[in-house]
């Protein structure tokens, strides 16, 4: 558990530059379904567990574009994601979709 002298600051910077480093494989999903829906767009709140420099317990909170494959897409694709091996904390991570701007 993170203290109070910075580290769940750190933690935060670290978990945000990993998602950043692995979002394209996101991007590869949602452009999937692009393909069969040019017009979906809206945001995937996705939460999940950072531990042991792995994605635990990875779940769609909330999914505006109303694609559950895209949903389902982000869940396996996340479960995948490593992070640094010292980050252990619960995040919740919207991800905002539309087809000239995605992720």
């Amino acid at each position: 558990m993170a203290e109070d002298t910075g580290d769940g600051v750190t933690m935060v910077e670290s978990i945000q530059r990993s998602v950043r480093n692995q979002k394209g494989q996101l991007r590869f999903c949602y452009e999937k379904r692009l393909r069969d829906n040019p017009r979906l767009k809206g945001t995937v709140l996705v939460a999940f567990d950072v531990t042991q420099g792995g994605a635990e317990q990875v779940s769609v909170l909330s999914n505006t574009t109303g694609d559950s494959d895209l949903a389902k897409c982000f869940s396996r694709q996340i479960t995948g994601w490593q992070f640094a091996p010292d980050v252990d904390l619960a995040v919740e991570f919207p991800f905002h979709l539309e087809a000239s701007h995605t992720l």
